[in-house]
């Protein structure tokens, strides 16, 4: 019974995946094209913290 749910609920598992792929490399060309850099990222996690 779980096998079943499992296997009809895959193709929507594999779609959402494929989409944060998608979303994750494209924000990723973006902090690569604008040039923030890790330290940046983590400096600025650190002020927000604040």
């Amino acid at each position: 019974m779980l096998k079943a749910e499992n296997r009809k609920r895959y193709p929507e598992y594999k779609q959402a995946k494929a989409k944060m792929i998608e979303l994750l490399t494209a924000k990723n060309n973006v902090e690569r094209i604008l040039g923030v850099t890790e330290k940046e990222k983590n400096r600025n996690r650190q002020q927000e913290a604040r």
